[in-house]
């Protein structure tokens, strides 16, 4: 406070955001402004009644540091900054409040604290660009885990008709016999290998002796010429 004239007059308070430490002050340039970033109430006597503002985090009476992207501080005070939660993100530095921790596009996760859109992943079992809506895994293929990664493919002689597998487990093999390509989605992809026949997807049936097949599919066993056997 301060009182600058002769009289009964009260001491008058040093504003908001000022302070002074002076005993007797005679004039309002006492009266000090408060670092960068904080905040005191009327009448404050030390540097320590400045607090950071919200937005803002440090130690009383310093300078404050303002919260990353990502983070947020509600009130004045020594408070740290708040991480914005997982599968959320913010672009906003200083934020105030957790609004400004927007939720990551469909099918993606990042962690706490994640400062820009592109900390967003696909989760495992879907495919796509970091901050952008993610595509799953068709029918045949699979992901493990989250990221950028493209799906992989079941392998050769294997099917999956899961769509956003997320293990290799859900590759299935097929029937004794038969054959598919790789990253197969039915179980009708696999088709019985040459000197077998049967439907696509079931177990095939050896060409009796004196029949051949050459490929791989569902055609029948052909018989041996006429003046030829096969044992």
């Amino acid at each position: 406070t301060f009182k600058v004239g002769n009289g009964t007059g009260a001491c008058i308070s040093c504003a908001m955001d000022l302070y002074s430490t002076t005993v007797a002050a005679v004039t309002p340039d006492t009266c000090l402004g408060c670092p960068a970033y904080t905040r005191s109430d009327i009448g404050s006597s030390v540097i320590t009644n400045c607090s950071c503002i919200a937005g803002y985090t440090g130690p009383d009476g310093e300078e404050c540091d303002a919260c990353f992207a990502g983070t947020y501080k509600v009130g004045n005070g020594t408070g740290a900054c708040i991480s914005c939660a997982m599968d959320l993100y913010s672009t906003t530095v200083a934020a105030v409040a957790p609004d400004t921790c927007l939720g990551c596009p469909a099918l993606t996760r990042s962690d706490i604290g994640s400062g820009i859109i592109t900390n967003c992943s696909c989760i495992a079992g879907y495919t796509g660009p970091d901050g952008a809506e993610c595509d799953a895994c068709r029918a045949g293929t699979f992901k493990v885990g989250n990221g950028t990664g493209t799906c992989i493919s079941c392998a050769m002689d294997l099917y999956s008709t899961t769509v956003a597998a997320v293990t290799p487990d859900t590759c299935l093999g097929c029937p004794a016999f038969t054959r598919s390509d790789i990253g197969s989605g039915i179980i009708t992809n696999c088709s019985c290998i040459a000197g077998y026949t049967g439907p696509d997807g079931a177990e095939c049936d050896a060409c009796r002796a004196g029949t051949f097949k050459v490929g791989n599919g569902t055609g029948t066993c052909i018989s041996c010429a006429m003046d030829l056997y096969s044992t």
